[in-house]
């Protein structure tokens, strides 16, 4: 394989060695490498977006976006397997109440 399709990150730059990252591939994962792979990818986030790398963001833009990608699919998968619910549907829920809450309207509508 030389060129990998647009939907697969390379995990490391050796040949054969990357994985899709999608909500299927993520979902064959159990909750602890799941959360583990959520915290291993924003831990060093904090010093790629710092003030002292700004120098450096074009050089960690890529990488960036994809451990950003990575955490947020499987939280996704974590938040859907935990809750049975979809994350978004969730969201959308709690917008709702909020929105009831605070007297605006639900529907589009006018308060």
């Amino acid at each position: 394989m030389d060129k990998l399709p647009q939907n697969v990150v390379p995990l490391n730059r050796a040949k054969h060695h990357a994985i899709e990252i999608s909500d299927q591939t993520m979902s064959e994962l159990p909750n602890d490498v799941l959360a583990w792979r959520i915290w291993n990818s924003l831990d060093g986030l904090e010093d790629v977006v710092s003030a002292d790398s700004a120098a450096e963001w074009d050089e960690n833009q890529h990488e960036t976006y994809c451990e950003i990608l990575d955490a947020l699919i499987c939280a996704r998968v974590l938040a859907r397997r935990l809750t049975g619910m979809e994350p978004s549907d969730i969201s959308a829920e709690l917008h709702r109440r909020f929105r009831i809450a605070a007297g605006l309207p639900v529907d589009g509508g006018v308060a």
